[in-house]
């Protein structure tokens, strides 16, 4: 009886053993595992779109070092000026508002002063004098050439002549300067109240006048901004001077809103360095149109040094190791096989800039590798686990 306990035992255990030994693939199969072989890091497609795998290539892209900056929306000194008097007068008429668009040459204001007769009266004087002289002049010359006056005496009249001549020209030069139109005196037609005129085209950014108010040189009655040619002004610090040159492309944005950013290039450099700061200045003209652009907006900038086509993958395609080892994976199988092996390769990185970074490979890769540009720090965790097994 023991024997054949023993017999029904011993036949149960074998059935066990075989029926354990014909299940073993199956769970291998439905549980769809990661295999580990010297072909490289084997893994389904399941493993694969749960690891969020994207496979690509080394492709160029524009890459530089960037030289980050901080500035704002400025005018130059050309496209801006400060309007006043060049004599003393009281403001009869304003033309103007704040913020109306002017030409250069439009009037601003018109304003009087008693002198501005003299200066016309001043002008009239030296023209009837020099019109007199230069008759004079012009018949001394015919007989001095006919030797019927003395040579002295020619030299005496021509004295007199450049002499009334240049008090001409100093009455005609009042009175452009004060803008009285010459014509008009020349007609006898003489005014007490003259018309203050815009140098430059732009915007009328301030009214500093008032009718009936004395205005005098000191005192600016109107500010013109031209906004046509508006510049990024930025500050670089000292240690990065010796990267910026002008033509480097430039990036900015407003607000520190980098999602929109715009272009301008290095125009300018100043030539000392702020005491205070350690900065510089840096001037960029701006390429991006059609911006909505006012004087001292605040921009934070990107002066992109050594800027070059160079070989790249997304930063999300290498992994950085704790003691600076670089690497990312690639494979040569179709990736929409039922499984795929991943390689690892070694690189070297250099510059990073809006999510790529350069890489040059320390190995050679297969013609038709796909590297896996995303989720390869779950190909890294399955390397280690292959490692410790």
């Amino acid at each position: 009886m023991k024997k054949e306990m023993k017999y029904i035992i011993g036949i149960g255990l074998l059935l066990l053993i075989l029926n354990a030994c014909k299940q073993q693939p199956e769970a291998v199969v439905e549980e769809q595992v990661v295999a580990t072989t010297n072909k490289g890091i084997l893994l389904s497609q399941d493993k694969i779109k749960r690891a969020g795998v994207i496979f690509g290539k080394i492709e160029k892209v524009l890459l530089s070092h960037d030289v980050n900056a901080r500035g704002q929306i400025t005018i130059l000194p050309q496209n801006k000026a400060s309007v006043s008097v060049l004599m003393g007068g009281v403001i009869r008429k304003i033309f103007v508002n704040q913020g109306q668009r002017v030409g250069a040459g439009q009037a601003l204001a018109s304003y009087s002063h008693p002198d501005f007769l003299k200066v016309q009266q001043n002008y009239i004087s030296n023209k009837n004098k020099f019109d007199l002289i230069e008759k004079q002049y012009e018949r001394q010359k015919k007989l001095v050439a006919e030797n019927i006056t003395s040579e002295k005496e020619f030299q005496a009249t021509e004295a007199g002549y450049k002499l009334a001549k240049a008090d001409l020209n100093a009455a005609e030069a009042e009175l452009k300067m004060l803008g009285v139109d010459q014509a008009q005196v020349d007609e006898g037609k003489i005014t007490s109240e003259v018309l203050l005129r815009a140098p430059i085209s732009g915007i009328v950014d301030q009214v500093n006048a008032s009718i009936g108010m004395f205005a005098d040189m000191q005192q600016p009655l109107f500010e013109i901004v031209n906004l046509d040619n508006l510049k990024l002004q930025v500050k670089v610090f000292e240690k990065d001077i010796p990267l910026i040159k002008t033509g480097q492309r430039v990036t900015f944005s407003f607000s520190g809103d980098e999602s929109d950013e715009n272009e301008a290039f290095v125009e300018s450099m100043g030539s000392t360095v702020d005491p205070e700061g350690r900065v510089i200045t840096v001037i960029a003209g701006i390429q991006t149109k059609g911006l909505d652009l006012i004087p001292g907006m605040f921009v934070s900038a990107k002066i992109h040094t050594s800027e070059q086509m160079l070989d790249a993958l997304p930063e999300n395609a290498i992994v950085i190791d704790n003691d600076e080892e670089k690497y990312g994976f690639y494979t040569t199988d179709d990736p929409n096989a039922a499984a795929v092996s991943f390689y690892k390769f070694n690189v070297e990185t250099g510059f990073t800039e809006d999510g790529s970074v350069s890489v040059v490979p320390l190995t050679t890769l297969p013609a038709n590798a796909m590297i896996a540009l995303d989720g390869v720090y779950y190909l890294k965790s399955e390397m280690l686990k292959m490692l410790d097994e």
